[in-house]
Protein backbone atom coordinates (compact mmCIF):
# COMPACT_ATOMS: atom_id res chain seq x y z
CA UNK A 1 0.00 0.00 0.00
CA UNK A 2 2.84 2.57 0.71
CA UNK A 3 4.61 1.59 -2.33
CA UNK A 4 1.70 2.49 -4.46
CA UNK A 5 1.44 5.95 -2.74
CA UNK A 6 4.87 6.77 -3.16
CA UNK A 7 4.27 5.65 -6.92
CA UNK A 8 1.27 7.97 -7.20
CA UNK A 9 2.94 10.74 -5.72
CA UNK A 10 6.07 10.14 -8.11
CA UNK A 11 4.03 9.74 -10.57
CA UNK A 12 1.94 12.81 -10.05
CA UNK A 13 5.03 15.30 -9.59
CA UNK A 14 6.36 13.95 -12.44
CA UNK A 15 3.55 15.42 -14.50
CA UNK A 16 3.20 18.56 -12.64
CA UNK A 17 6.99 19.04 -14.00
CA UNK A 18 5.43 18.31 -17.66
CA UNK A 19 2.86 20.58 -17.36
CA UNK A 20 5.10 22.75 -16.12
CA UNK A 21 7.99 22.17 -19.34
CA UNK A 22 5.14 22.23 -21.93
CA UNK A 23 3.10 25.41 -20.74
CA UNK A 24 6.23 27.85 -22.40
CA UNK A 25 5.55 25.91 -25.46
CA UNK A 26 1.51 26.25 -25.44
CA UNK A 27 1.41 29.68 -24.71
CA UNK A 28 3.97 30.14 -27.87
CA UNK A 29 1.35 28.11 -30.05
CA UNK A 30 -1.20 30.16 -28.49
CA UNK A 31 0.28 33.53 -28.57
CA UNK A 32 0.70 32.79 -32.31
CA UNK A 33 -2.33 32.13 -33.34
CA UNK A 34 -3.29 35.55 -31.92
CA UNK A 35 -3.62 38.81 -34.03
CA UNK A 36 -1.09 41.98 -33.71
CA UNK A 37 -3.49 44.08 -31.41
CA UNK A 38 -4.15 40.87 -29.02
CA UNK A 39 -0.28 39.96 -28.52
CA UNK A 40 0.43 42.60 -25.83
CA UNK A 41 -3.44 41.80 -23.67
CA UNK A 42 -2.41 38.82 -20.94
CA UNK A 43 -5.07 36.43 -22.35
CA UNK A 44 -3.87 32.78 -22.56
CA UNK A 45 -6.36 32.14 -25.27
CA UNK A 46 -6.97 34.18 -28.00
CA UNK A 47 -10.46 36.10 -28.82
CA UNK A 48 -9.46 35.54 -32.58
CA UNK A 49 -7.40 33.12 -33.57
CA UNK A 50 -6.24 33.49 -37.12
CA UNK A 51 -3.50 31.73 -39.30
CA UNK A 52 -2.08 35.16 -40.55
CA UNK A 53 1.03 35.39 -38.91
CA UNK A 54 1.94 31.97 -40.54
CA UNK A 55 0.76 33.49 -44.43
CA UNK A 56 2.74 36.26 -43.33
CA UNK A 57 5.79 34.35 -42.60
CA UNK A 58 6.09 31.88 -45.31
CA UNK A 59 4.73 35.09 -47.97
CA UNK A 60 7.10 37.55 -46.49
CA UNK A 61 10.35 36.14 -45.58
CA UNK A 62 12.71 33.71 -47.02
CA UNK A 63 11.17 31.46 -43.83
CA UNK A 64 11.21 28.14 -46.62
CA UNK A 65 14.93 28.65 -47.79
CA UNK A 66 15.82 29.17 -44.43
CA UNK A 67 14.36 26.07 -43.22
CA UNK A 68 15.95 23.51 -46.44
CA UNK A 69 18.90 25.32 -45.62
CA UNK A 70 18.77 24.12 -41.52
CA UNK A 71 17.45 20.75 -42.40
CA UNK A 72 20.23 20.29 -45.09
CA UNK A 73 22.94 21.20 -42.41
CA UNK A 74 21.38 19.46 -39.89
CA UNK A 75 20.81 16.60 -41.90
CA UNK A 76 25.24 16.61 -43.32
CA UNK A 77 26.13 17.12 -39.37
CA UNK A 78 24.28 14.15 -38.35
CA UNK A 79 25.38 12.31 -40.34
CA UNK A 80 29.49 12.76 -40.58
CA UNK A 81 28.98 12.69 -36.77
CA UNK A 82 27.42 9.51 -37.47
CA UNK A 83 29.83 8.07 -39.43
CA UNK A 84 33.21 9.75 -38.63
CA UNK A 85 32.00 8.36 -34.61
CA UNK A 86 30.92 5.21 -35.41
CA UNK A 87 34.51 4.75 -37.41
CA UNK A 88 36.91 6.38 -34.05
CA UNK A 89 34.59 3.97 -31.73
CA UNK A 90 34.75 0.75 -33.40
CA UNK A 91 38.97 1.17 -33.93
CA UNK A 92 38.93 2.39 -30.04
CA UNK A 93 37.02 -0.33 -29.44
CA UNK A 94 38.61 -3.18 -31.13
CA UNK A 95 41.71 -2.55 -32.42
CA UNK A 96 44.95 -2.48 -30.46
CA UNK A 97 47.72 0.16 -31.41
CA UNK A 98 50.40 2.43 -29.60
CA UNK A 99 48.69 5.81 -28.07
CA UNK A 100 45.05 4.27 -28.04
CA UNK A 101 44.85 5.30 -24.65
CA UNK A 102 46.34 8.79 -25.53
CA UNK A 103 43.99 9.18 -28.62
CA UNK A 104 41.06 8.43 -26.34
CA UNK A 105 42.08 10.64 -23.65
CA UNK A 106 42.40 13.50 -26.07
CA UNK A 107 39.10 12.71 -27.20
CA UNK A 108 37.37 12.75 -24.20
CA UNK A 109 39.18 16.31 -23.29
CA UNK A 110 38.02 17.68 -26.43
CA UNK A 111 33.91 16.42 -25.30
CA UNK A 112 34.71 18.00 -21.90
CA UNK A 113 35.21 21.78 -23.28
CA UNK A 114 31.36 23.55 -23.59
CA UNK A 115 30.84 24.77 -26.49
CA UNK A 116 30.31 27.94 -25.01
CA UNK A 117 33.65 28.74 -24.07
CA UNK A 118 34.64 28.69 -27.93
CA UNK A 119 32.34 31.06 -29.54
CA UNK A 120 34.40 34.07 -28.89
CA UNK A 121 37.56 32.47 -30.14
CA UNK A 122 35.34 31.67 -33.43
CA UNK A 123 34.67 34.58 -33.76
CA UNK A 124 37.66 36.47 -33.49
CA UNK A 125 38.62 33.85 -35.93
CA UNK A 126 35.95 35.21 -38.64
CA UNK A 127 36.47 38.79 -37.90
CA UNK A 128 40.08 38.71 -38.66
CA UNK A 129 39.31 36.56 -41.82
CA UNK A 130 36.30 39.22 -42.74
Amino acid sequence: MRRRLLNFLVLALLGLGSLVMLLPFLWMLLTSLKPFPELFALRFLPQEPTLDNYRQVLEQTGFPRWFLNSLLVASATTASVLFFDSLAGYTLARLRFPGKNLVFLLILSTLMVPTEMLVIPWYVMSAERG
